[in-house]
Formats: structure tokens, C-alpha cells, sequence
């Protein structure tokens, strides 16, 4: 185990797919964490990444791509989401805003970093 719980549970639930027979070919972490827990169960038991199993993480994990296999990631603007929750912080305590439920959605496109983590043919990029 390596103290940190989202790694944990990468690690744990591919461990345990690798035990099934139930491996799929790729996977979509919910978190870098995760996918990097994932990535050190599939090479514990031998398995090449991507060659075996393609991993894409979510978060763009600070040295991400310092990784021996370099993670590829979905990321989102992270200085835009904390201005608009700011943003909203600061209407909720001044008053002029009394509920953030009335608050239209603010969507935040996502940016995928593709690095050799999910097995595409980096050259083609």
C-alpha cells in the first residue's frame, strides 16, 4: 500500500482484474492517482503499459510525465474553476447571492494530454 487512498484503489482494483481474468485492454481512471496505481498493479504482474494496457488519468497530476510510462491525462483549467467559485464564494457572503443552486452551470472544457501512457502513436500527433 502506499498511504495515499486514490492510488490504493487504482492499485487494488486492477490487481484484482489481473486475479479474475478480467483485464480490459484500456482504462479510464477517475483521478492521475488512481491511473498511477493501476500502472504500478498491471507492471507488478508483468503487464507493459500501453503494450497491455493502455491508462489515461484525469487531473494532469503535477510530473505526470516524469512517470516511467508518462501518464496521459484529461485536464481542466484549474485558475478558471477557482475564479468562478471565487466568484461565487464572494456573492454568497456578501449577500448578493443567496443560493448557489440558482447559479447557471459553468462548463470548463477539458484538454486531453496525450503522452504514451494510452498507446497512441505519439509520431501522428
Amino acid at each position: 500500500m502506499s498511504g495515499f487512498p486514490y492510488e490504493d484503489m487504482g492499485y487494488e482494483t486492477v490487481s484484482r482484474w489481473i486475479q479474475d481474468g478480467s483485464l480490459p485492454k484500456a482504462l479510464l481512471a477517475f483521478s492521475d492517482p488512481a491511473a498511477i496505481g493501476a500502472m504500478r498493479a498491471a507492471e507488478a504482474a508483468g503487464l507493459r503499459i500501453p503494450e497491455d494496457l493502455a491508462i489515461v488519468g484525469c487531473g494532469r497530476i503535477r510530473f505526470g510525465d516524469l512517470l516511467r510510462v508518462p501518464l496521459t491525462t484529461v485536464a481542466w483549467p484549474p485558475r478558471g474553476i477557482g475564479q468562478a467559485a471565487a466568484s461565487l464564494l464572494i456573492e454568497m457572503l456578501s449577500g448578493s447571492r443567496t443560493n448557489a443552486e440558482d447559479v447557471a452551470p459553468t462548463i470548463f472544457p477539458p484538454t486531453l494530454v496525450v503522452r504514451r501512457s494510452c498507446g497512441a502513436d505519439l509520431t501522428q500527433l
